[in-house]
């Protein structure tokens, strides 16, 4: 280094200004030369690592309307998998209204209340379970029937009376149906048959319906006999098991009305809160329930179930159906199977 600069400063008494600017002209380019070498150096490390990193493997490029078929078909899947599982199909398109149905015992025909708009007179209907040969069998002068529930076994039908008498009717519907027999003089809405049509399962109100309670008794009106106490609290909507040894029945202030399944399953309606009502089944003993009617997962409702009941086979369920637009209620069906 010493040498380097004694060489310089001869070089500069030699050569005078002129040979400094010289010599830092030559020290400047030696510098540059050596950043240049270091640059390059770099530049091919740079290189290096440029080939080593992963190449990306090529992408297929769809054109633009294949593209597009495949974003319709993937909106198609969604759109199915929010429809429901199983779609009522309506039966009765009645101007007045149609609800409370329930199967005869082969399955072929189906009974319900028909209901004036303006008048509250309540007249039974028959219809085939195709929708076909709708037939009236009232209503009564003096006694408007509702809720009517056939007997598993037989024609016999038991529907609520109210207007001059109030309580349970008994109607042969293979015989004169207008010849119907009172069972009870008690205000009463639900009532059940047993699996073999020999009793009927009832609730039975106080006079202002602030209070209800479970009853049974014989198909003929005799033997009845309370179930439920005044520590039960308000209880209605009863329905035998399946063998007939055990009868559902809701608590809290409630018309819906459970129904029940020979492979001793319930079937019950779920109320939410700001949704539609949901159709339910459970295991007797609680365990398993499951929704098998949800309203709501096609989207917005177009009508809401309510009032479900099993056929004898257990593979069949009539529900009324309200329609939101117009708020009328009709009678449907659908199937369901575990």
């Amino acid at each position: 280094m010493k040498t380097k600069i004694l060489i310089a400063l001869i070089v500069l008494i030699g050569l005078g200004a002129g040979g400094f600017f010289a010599y830092q002209k030559l020290f400047v380019s030696e510098v540059e030369e050596e950043a240049s070498v270091v640059e390059e150096k770099a530049s091919g490390v740079e290189e290096e690592i440029e080939e080593e990193k992963e190449v990306p493997e090529e992408q297929t490029v769809l054109p633009e309307e294949e593209e597009k078929e495949v974003i319709s078909e993937e909106k198609v899947a969604k759109k199915e998998e929010k429809e429901p599982a199983l779609i009522p199909i309506q039966l009765t398109f009645l101007e007045n209204l149609a609800a409370d149905p329930s199967w005869s015992p082969d399955g072929s025909k189906l009974i319900f209340l028909g209901l004036e708009k303006d008048q509250m007179k309540g007249g039974l209907y028959t219809i085939n379970s195709d929708g076909t040969g709708i037939t009236s069998i009232g209503p009564w002068e003096r006694d408007h029937l509702f809720n009517p529930s056939w007997s598993p076994v037989s024609n016999k039908v038991v529907a609520y009376g109210e207007r001059e008498n109030s309580g349970l009717f008994l109607v042969d519907l293979g015989e004169d149906w207008a010849k119907r027999v009172q069972l009870t003089a008690q205000k009463v809405e639900h009532a059940s048959w047993s699996p073999d049509g020999k009793k009927i399962a009832y609730n039975v109100y106080n006079e202002d319906k602030s209070f209800s309670s479970i009853w049974v008794m014989n198909a003929d009106g005799s033997g009845k006999t309370r179930l439920t106490t005044d520590e039960d609290g308000f209880c209605t909507g009863p329905s035998f098991g399946y063998d007939g040894l055990k009868i559902v029945y809701l608590k809290g202030f409630t018309t819906t009305m459970p129904g029940e399944k020979p492979d001793d399953k319930i079937l019950f309606v779920r109320h939410l809160i700001r949704k539609a009502p949901q159709i339910w089944v459970i295991n007797s003993d609680g365990a398993n329930p499951q929704c098998i009617l949800d309203p709501e997962e096609g989207g917005i409702p177009t009508a809401i179930y309510d009032d479900p009941v099993w056929d004898n086979s257990g593979t069949k369920i009539a529900v009324t159906k309200v329609i939101l637009s117009d708020e009328s209620w009709q009678v449907a069906t659908f199937s369901w199977e575990e």
